[in-house]
């Protein structure tokens, strides 16, 4: 006489339950990678702006408006970055350029660069 042995029900329900608690870390950490790109992809796009605007600022001649080209730069701002705002402190020789997007656009204050989905970033202009 042969004795069959198989998978139980029991046996069948907690592999599968392992399987299903596997699959939902494996959505977990492919929203944190999206979350991350995003992130990665608003620090890149606010690093070009800064540029864009150190650019014009070198480019600058002494009759072309210098708030327009900003006010045109924060236009810029707002389209490319969630509620992007860039603001400048002209000095002699330099400028002081901040951008922010996300939460802390409305901060107006980058101590340090921020990076995620929302933050900032500081860079200097010399003129």
């Amino acid at each position: 006489m042969h004795h069959l042995d198989g998978f139980s029900l029991i046996e069948s329900l907690i592999s599968l339950m392992i399987l299903s608690l596997m699959l939902l870390e494996l959505d977990a950490i492919q929203i944190h990678a999206i979350k991350m790109g995003n992130a990665s992809w608003y620090f890149t796009v606010a690093e070009i702006q800064v540029e864009s605007l150190q650019e014009r600022l070198q480019l600058l001649s002494p009759d072309e408006d210098l708030q327009q080209q900003i006010q045109l730069w924060n236009s810029e701002n707002q389209e490319v970055l969630p509620a992007g705002v860039g603001f400048i402190q002209l000095n002699d020789d330099n400028h002081e350029i901040e951008i922010f997007w996300g939460k802390n656009a409305f901060e107006k204050n980058c101590q340090e660069m921020q990076f995620g989905l929302s933050g900032c970033l500081k860079a200097q202009a010399n003129v």
